[in-house]
């Protein structure tokens, strides 16, 4: 009380500075009650009943800051290679060339001789040239384009003219008047132009054979 009373003399003088109080220098009752005689001295105001508590300081929670998920590297996307089972490859089915048959040769409508054959006819006959033709085809076009199938013998031999197949008409006379009266009446006028009368003499001896041999 003593040192209550010193300290509210001193309160007096000096008016700037308030009394401090100690918390040991303050009574509570065993009620928790401030004592009267504390609030009467103008320590303690009466609406203070109970010591202050000491505020604790504040606790100040950090932001709670969305946590990113870590970035994940994806991995590329890595295809397993197709076994060769799993593949059927298909075969390219096999097309077979379509079978091509060989033209057949037309037959000659004519009769094709040979050095024998032109060795035993007479002489002296008077025997008409129709043509020489250095190709096979060719002739069978001759006679089918003058009609003169079946009327025409021919062999193969070399003349000035080369290796050729001379055609002669079938027929043999003995007198070139006898011959060119039978040309006009069986052959067409494209042949009779050029229609060589010959005698059978003369082929024999011009004869060469295709492989040069007389």
């Amino acid at each position: 009380m003593e040192e209550i009373e010193d300290r509210l003399a001193q309160a007096n003088t000096v008016v700037a500075e308030p009394a401090s109080v100690e918390p040991s220098s303050v009574q509570i009752s065993s009620s928790g009650q401030t004592d009267p005689d504390l609030v009467k001295a103008g320590l303690l105001t009466p609406e203070v009943m109970k010591p202050a508590k000491e505020k604790q300081p504040a606790v100040v929670k950090p932001e709670k800051v969305p946590a990113k998920a870590p970035a994940v590297a994806r991995s590329e996307t890595v295809k397993k290679p197709v076994s060769d089972a799993a593949v059927k490859l298909t075969q390219p089915s096999a097309v077979k060339p379509a079978a091509v048959k060989p033209a057949k040769a037309t037959p000659i409508a004519a009769n094709f001789r040979d050095k024998a054959w032109l060795m035993q006819q007479p002489n002296q006959h008077i025997v008409m040239q129709l043509a020489q033709i250095t190709d096979k085809a060719a002739v069978g076009r001759y006679i089918e384009k003058y009609g003169l199938q079946n009327q025409v013998d021919y062999y193969r031999a070399r003349t000035r003219a080369g290796l050729v197949y001379v055609l002669l008409y079938h027929r043999n006379y003995e007198t070139v008047t006898k011959s060119k009266e039978i040309a006009r009446q069986v052959l067409a006028e494209g042949v009779q132009k050029g229609v060589w009368y010959r005698r059978f003499s003369t082929l024999q001896a011009d004869y060469i054979a295709p492989d040069g041999e007389s």
